[in-house]
């Protein structure tokens, strides 16, 4: 596995982790305070990813 594919794959997990906690008891807060399609930037050590509410759930995508 090149470095590209493990910088990849951990991208990935930490999407899915923002995605699931977001849309979760936990996420509660969050998606209640956003506004539909409303949305911001969250930045980690490992990249940037876009916040977005659509309807009653969260997305989140890497941006950079």
């Amino acid at each position: 596995m090149s470095v590209s594919e493990e910088v990849e794959d951990h991208t990935e997990e930490v999407v899915e982790k923002f995605t699931k906690y977001l849309n979760g008891p936990q996420g509660k807060v969050v998606r209640e305070s956003m506004e539909d399609n409303e949305s911001y930037i969250l930045k980690t050590k490992d990249c940037t990813m876009r916040v977005t509410k659509k309807g009653l759930k969260i997305e989140v995508e890497v941006i950079d």
